[in-house]
């Protein structure tokens, strides 16, 4: 995971670096994998690290049953992250908001969000915003495909159950940053 903190350093922090190279810089990444395997965790870490802002975004506490709100309140956060760049937009439990879209005439609510986040992630402008946009979600089949195409949530982490010596290196991760485990 030591390669993901210096690449979020470098799309967030050096992105100059990445164009000499002649790569087009990531907009955003999905980490999944089992529930407890760290990734809201790492996603924090990144961020502090990273001296970016954090905007933890947890799917189900921004839905409202208003039409509208919950667009509003999307388009309110990725222009307040980019006014605060560097920046890191978490969606934990992004299956929430950007789940497949469908025809059925329950699926109006999350057709009208998954085309707000395409709208919004397709608005950064990669070269001045100074945002990564991370997705979390323990159900990778339920997110629209549309969000994991190139230029979008493109970068795929798997986290995966720790072994033995791994759940000693969260917890000692966990004690360095002041929780009491």
């Amino acid at each position: 995971l030591r390669y993901v903190q210096k690449r979020v350093d470098l799309l967030l922090n050096r992105r100059e670096e990445i164009e000499r190279m002649g790569r087009q810089p990531t907009l955003g990444a999905l980490f999944h994998g089992e529930p407890g395997t760290g990734k809201t965790h790492f996603a924090k870490i990144l961020a502090s690290e990273s001296d970016a802002d954090f905007y933890r975004i947890r799917g189900p506490e921004i839905v409202s049953k208003w039409v509208g709100d919950t667009e509003e309140i999307l388009r309110e956060l990725f222009e307040h992250a980019s006014d605060n760049a560097p920046a890191i937009l978490f969606f934990d439990e992004l299956d929430s908001l950007g789940s497949e879209r469908g025809g059925g005439p329950n699926q109006q609510f999350g057709n009208r969000i998954v085309a707000q986040l395409l709208s919004l992630m397709d608005g950064v402008d990669q070269e001045q915003d100074g945002l990564l946009i991370i997705g979390s979600t323990n159900r990778i089949e339920d997110i629209d495909q549309a969000l994991l195409r190139s230029g979008r949530l493109d970068w795929k982490i798997e986290f995966e159950i720790p072994d033995y010596q791994g759940r000693i290196e969260i917890f000692e991760s966990l004690r360095q940053q002041g929780y009491d485990v």
